[in-house]
């Protein structure tokens, strides 16, 4: 027959059983499915054969699923053949005898074998009513029973994937079971965690009792689930003997446990030993740990029910610095902590209002950067009623000696606070790890607020401190003045600084939000700073500047009048104008990016004060720039007029006579030129006055030379690279090949090319030893007094040159090798902007006196 409802349709049995006067129970099983099968005998002593096919069966409170198999029902009897039972991948087999009610034969209740197939444990937890046991998991094996279903005989061998007990995953577990009527004897148990092993024995019995051994081996302390931290993960090698007799309600036991090289974050804590004793409701511990970083130990005991706790853990020179950083790691690296002391931890645990903490440190030690504190006296906290008090602290270190006093509430986070005393600058390193500090401050100050948004009033007075950004190479030396602090304001009243020499005044203010900058509104003027910054240039100037906006969008603006600034070499020891970029290029470090995106909008004032200054070049001109962009990206607005100017090159002296330097890109620092250059180069009989022109940026520079008289161009270069020539034979030399032209130029440029590296380290040792101004060797691979200019004829020339002062030049020039070894000898005098006049010995050994007169059209 098929039935909806097996239930109801044992109810029905059970109805006419009982009417034909056979009292007859209904059996507590539920589902739906077919059940073919026959009853024979009489009313008063039936046999019922059938096979069954059911979905949803449910029976002894649990629900098995599907099931199918052969059943036969005599004497109280429920006989099972074949019987499956499925359930998702969970299937459980039974073959054998199960009693339908209470027996008065004497006769088993149960004799039967199962065999399980990952069958979850908390289902035969119920089958059997058995509680307490918290183990969840498929289970595979066999099982047979016999007896009583309270005491049942039988063995048994069970495996657990996967299990979770008391909340402690596992890989696996192995097991033996021995029924033995008052309970099961647990045999060979075989646990798998963590990379470990665990091996033990068990006996529970029935009446709510146990006895066990347990021994654990190289189980990592990272896989211990009621270990595990994930903010700071722990590691080590765990191992521990358990044992303990009891019952479940009132459990015994004793747990004894080592940990090597345990780890916190990475952080060695070393080797840990403890105990732990369970009985009378009480958890009576023990541990301790040593490491280099120091030893650490504690004891006390906790109530298991109320868990009431009265705990004591001891410090003695303990490092606590990495292990706070693997809390929090944005704890500065710069920030070392040592201390000894005790920590005394009573009342319930689970009630932070009944909870009484004691701290107090003997000793103390902090490292900040270098700067090294330590406390003056006991330091003591105290935690009651969830209000942490600061009873007793004081710091004391080079330039620093703080109190600090007062409450702070864990519940409404509300801040009672006073600190006085002196600080050291050095602090502000851990705040803003681009800034360096020294010197201190005395501050007197009370907190208030919350611990969002605190409050701070009171001031703090600098003398003679010192600050220095690492991306600027000045510092602010003598910082004095008074800083004070407001509600949700800091003020500088009249913070006076020395940079570079000179002075700068502060004022304005900043705005707080609880522990963020809201806005800024900071004002620096400065008079008579000498700089080296950027790289190169030394300056005087004056700045009158304002810091304003937020940290999110700052702008630095204001304007500086640079009263003088020069920059002391533009070309290097000795300039190579046909060799640009021919030197590896060397990188700029990467600049310090601020802790916020400073915007920039400085104007620069440069009357005549910008000036170059070197061995190669002499240049005045004038400047009126606006810095603009970011600090990272800044740029440059603006033009630099060239004033007057000279530059050295190969042994000649260029005047400039028109500069102009233009910046207008919006995208990069993109200098465009407009410059013209004159010199006068002298041959036997004849001056040549040579213009030079330069226009365009750098990357796209456009020559043009010119000379009085008027030479071809390659003539012009060829003078200007030493190769002096007679002039009367320039024309001729103009209508040769110009192959043969362009060899000359060619084999001049190498030998530059060749040996500018050395000459220049060699000139610039002999400037240094002898006090002069130019010492050059140019070389040439042409003789210019032969007429075979195809043939390679290495030769070179001596220049000597010595400023007199600013307005007389001295020139010595000789051949080294060739036919012609004769000595030039030039004396050069600015009588004024308009009129010079020029003493030459020539190479022919004739004497010129040449007078320039300058006259603008």
């Amino acid at each position: 027959m098929t039935c909806a409802d097996w239930q109801e349709s044992d109810r029905l049995m059970a109805s006419v059983m009982t009417a034909f006067g056979v009292p007859t129970g209904e059996i507590a099983v539920g589902g739906h499915g077919s059940l073919d099968g026959v009853m024979l005998g009489t009313f008063a002593s039936p046999r019922i054969e059938a096979s069954f096919d059911g979905r949803e069966i449910r029976a002894w409170n649990v629900s098995w699923g599907a099931g199918s198999g052969a059943i036969t029902v005599e004497n109280s009897y429920l006989d099972v053949t074949g019987g499956r039972f499925e359930r998702g991948p969970a299937a459980l087999l039974v073959d054998g005898r199960f009693t339908l009610g209470s027996r008065d034969d004497g006769g088993d209740e149960i004799d039967a074998s199962f065999e399980l197939q990952s069958f979850p444990a908390e289902r035969v937890r119920r089958a059997f009513g058995l509680t307490g046991y918290d183990i969840n998991g498929p289970l595979t094996g066999e099982i047979r029973l016999f007896g009583q279903y309270g005491s049942p005989y039988g063995v048994g061998r069970l495996t657990l994937d996967g299990p979770v007990a008391y909340g402690e995953s596992f890989a696996s577990a192995t097991a033996g079971l021995r029924f033995e009527g008052s309970g099961v004897r647990v045999d060979g148990l075989e646990v798998e965690k963590g990379g470990g092993y665990v091996t033990g024995a068990a006996f529970i019995s029935w009446d709510g009792t146990y006895s066990f051994n347990a021994d654990g081996r190289d189980i990592s302390v990272a896989d211990i689930d009621a270990a595990r931290v994930d903010q700071a993960p722990l590691g080590g090698a765990a191992q521990f003997t358990v044992d303990g007799a009891g019952a479940f309600d009132d459990p015994r036991y004793e747990v004894r446990g080592l940990v090597r090289d345990l780890t916190i974050d990475g952080e060695e804590v070393g080797q840990v030993t403890g105990r732990l004793d369970v009985r009378d409701g009480v958890l009576a511990l023990e541990a301790e740990a040593a490491s280099p970083r120091g030893a650490l130990s504690g004891s006390g005991r906790v109530e298991l029910a109320t868990l009431e706790s009265d705990l004591l853990l001891r410090f003695t020179n303990t490092t606590i610095d990495p292990y706070i950083r693997a809390f929090r790691p944005d704890v500065s690296d710069g920030l070392a902590a040592e201390l000894s002391g005790t920590l005394e931890v009573a009342g319930a645990l689970r009630d932070m209002e009944q909870l009484q903490v004691v701290a107090s440190v003997e000793q103390l030690g902090l490292d900040l950067f270098g700067y090294a504190v330590r406390n003056d006296g006991t330091v003591r906290f105290a935690l009651d009623r969830n209000v942490v008090a600061i009873e007793q602290m004081r710091l004391a270190g080079d330039g620093t000696a703080l109190d600090l006093t007062g409450e702070i509430g864990l519940d409404g986070r509300r801040l009672a606070l006073g600190v006085s005393g002196d600080a050291g600058l050095v602090i502000l390193e851990e705040f803003f790890p681009e800034i360096r500090g020294s010197g201190r401050a005395s501050l007197r100050a009370e907190i208030g607020g919350t611990l969002q948004q605190p409050l701070v009033t009171g001031e703090a007075v600098l003398d003679g401190g010192r600050l220095r950004h690492l991306s600027f190479p000045h510092s602010f030396e003598n910082l004095n003045g008074t800083i004070v602090f407001e509600p949700s304001v800091v003020r500088l009243d009249e913070l006076t600084a020395e940079v570079g020499t000179g002075t700068m005044r502060f004022g304005g203010r900043v705005d707080l939000q609880g522990y963020e900058v809201a806005g800024m509104n900071v004002t620096a003027a400065g008079t008579g700073m000498r700089l080296r910054f950027p790289e190169g240039i030394r300056s005087l100037v004056d700045a009158e500047l304002t810091l304003g906006g937020g940290l999110d969008a700052p702008v630095l603006a204001g304007t500086v009048n640079v009263r003088d600034a020069i920059l002391l070499e533009l070309f290097g020891a000795t300039p190579d104008l046909l060799n640009f970029g021919a030197d590896e290029a060397v990188a700029a470090p990467a600049p310090i990016e601020p802790a916020f995106p400073l915007q920039l909008d400085v104007r620069i004032s440069a009357p005549s004060s910008l000036r170059i200054s070197g061995n190669a070049a002499r240049v005045v001109s004038s400047a009126e720039l606006t810095l603009g962009g970011t600090y990272s990206r800044p740029l440059l607005f603006g033009n630099a007029e060239i004033e007057s100017g000279e530059v050295f090159f190969e042994g000649n002296r260029y005047r400039v006579t028109r500069g102009a330097i233009a910046f207008a890109d919006p995208n990069a620092i993109e200098p465009a030129f407009d410059i013209e250059a004159e010199t006068d180069v002298r041959t036997p009989g004849q001056t040549y006055r040579v213009t030079l022109g330069l226009a365009g940026t750098m990357d796209r520079l456009d020559f043009e030379l010119s000379s009085d008289p008027p030479l071809p161009e390659f003539e012009i270069m060829s003078l200007l690279l030493g190769n002096i020539r007679d002039p009367q034979a320039a024309e001729l030399r103009t209508l040769r090949a110009q192959d043969a032209s362009r060899q000359e130029l060619f084999q001049a440029g190498a030998a530059r090319l060749l040996t500018t590296p050395l000459s220049s380290g060699v000139g610039q040792v002999v400037r240094d030893s002898f006090g002069i101004d130019t010492f050059q060797i140019t070389p040439s691979l042409v003789d210019p007094s032969t007429q075979q200019s195809a043939q390679l004829l290495p030769t070179a020339r001596l220049l000597i040159g010595k400023r007199i002062s600013d307005r007389a030049h001295v020139t010595l020039s000789r051949t080294l090798t060739g036919a012609n070894q004769s000595i030039i000898v030039v004396l050069e005098y600015d009588q004024n902007d308009r009129l010079s006049w020029v003493l030459s010995q020539n190479e022919d050994r004739t004497y010129a006196l040449d007078f320039r007169v300058r006259h603008a059209f």
